[in-house]
């Protein structure tokens, strides 16, 4: 297609730099993480998908060594459930934020991610509507955080740019 992209309301700039949010992706199914794939690559320029995992486990080990803004995991998976993971996320990478994607409406799943501070619990079938309101969201939010940082430093004699 050859239509002109359109500028996004929660598109931030910081002192001339373009914030990208960088995002992975949590999910055994592979046909499901392609299509979430795409669908966030074609309509969501402000995200990088920085990586595709099947299970928290593989996941956190990605984390360990690379910054992560924002974590969209399903629940039911091999070797370490969403549930594990959104909870290791919690305690060891405070400043990423996740996203529940499952096929479970139980309670006691929605009640453990709140605990988490999960900030979305979205059922699957997936709306990308409402999935992609929910990343421009959090990508405002995600650029305020990153402007008060830049402000914070600026604020402390930093030299600023003349």
């Amino acid at each position: 297609g050859g239509s002109v992209p359109s500028v996004h309301a929660s598109s931030c700039m910081l002192v001339g730099i373009h914030i990208m949010v960088k995002l992975i992706l949590v999910d055994d199914e592979q046909l499901f993480l392609n299509s979430l794939a795409r669908y966030i690559t074609a309509h969501m320029p402000d995200f990088e998908i920085c990586g595709c995992f099947h299970n928290g486990k593989d996941a956190l080990a990605y984390m360990q060594t690379h910054k992560v803004d924002i974590m969209i995991t399903d629940v039911n998976m091999p070797e370490m459930d969403g549930l594990a993971l959104v909870r290791e996320a919690y305690l060891h990478f405070p400043d990423c934020t996740s996203v529940i994607l499952s096929g479970y409406s139980e309670f006691e799943y929605a009640r453990t991610a709140i605990k988490y501070h999960v900030s979305q619990y979205l059922l699957k079938p997936v709306d990308y509507r409402e999935l992609k309101s929910c990343l421009e969201e959090l990508h405002g939010i995600h650029c305020q955080t990153a402007s008060k940082a830049v402000n914070s430093k600026n604020a402390h004699g930093e030299n600023r740019p003349q």
